[in-house]
């Protein structure tokens, strides 16, 4: 019984994050679920393989404690890399001359 209300509660949370906070042209496509507990998040990956799928198809990664600082640099180094790239063509013109 708990072990269906856990699938109910968090599929529902995916669910929600993925209508309200991934909005096509408007935000990043990809959210962080951040799960606050290590061993939540282990039994999540261990025996709910189906909401760890939802979440991914949803491009919703679920995060425990010890991996968020690690999204989120991530996550960081990539929009760096980003701005980088769009403003390639001033750093080469700025090192040209």
């Amino acid at each position: 019984m708990a072990a269906r209300q856990v699938r109910t509660d968090v599929g529902r949370h995916i669910d929600a994050m993925a209508e309200r906070y991934l909005i096509a042209g408007e935000t990043q496509d990809t959210a962080i679920l951040f799960v606050p507990s290590e061993a939540i998040y282990a039994d999540l990956a261990e025996h709910f393989s189906d909401i760890v799928q939802k979440a991914h198809r949803a491009r919703i990664v679920i995060c425990a404690p010890n991996m968020l600082m690690l999204a989120v640099q991530t996550m960081q180094a990539i929009l760096k890399d980003v701005q980088m790239r769009e403003q390639a063509h001033l750093i080469q013109r700025e090192v040209a001359t």
